[in-house]
């Protein structure tokens, strides 16, 4: 009757910890925009996509503008290097 009821006192502390363990999602985004002057202007950085912004500040209209290309990894002169 021991052996069975440690088994069985395992076997529900290891389901438990199966469903604590899969429920655990990381959805937290402290830290994903870095922010930083260069020369006056105002930059960030997204850390999950590596896209690359600029603050524009025109006429009371303030936006952030992608500086990123949609491929940063294709050749710009249409050769092959």
């Amino acid at each position: 009757m021991k052996r069975y009821t440690t088994g069985l006192i395992t076997g529900i502390l290891l389901t438990a910890s199966a469903f604590m363990f899969m429920g655990a999602v990381q959805n937290n985004q402290d830290g994903r925009y870095q922010v930083f002057f260069k020369n006056t202007l105002l930059h960030m950085v997204d850390t999950q996509t590596a896209d690359f912004y600029m603050f524009m500040d025109l006429r009371n209209q303030d936006y952030w503008m992608k500086m990123t290309a949609p491929n940063p990894f294709e050749s710009r002169f249409g050769d092959n290097r």
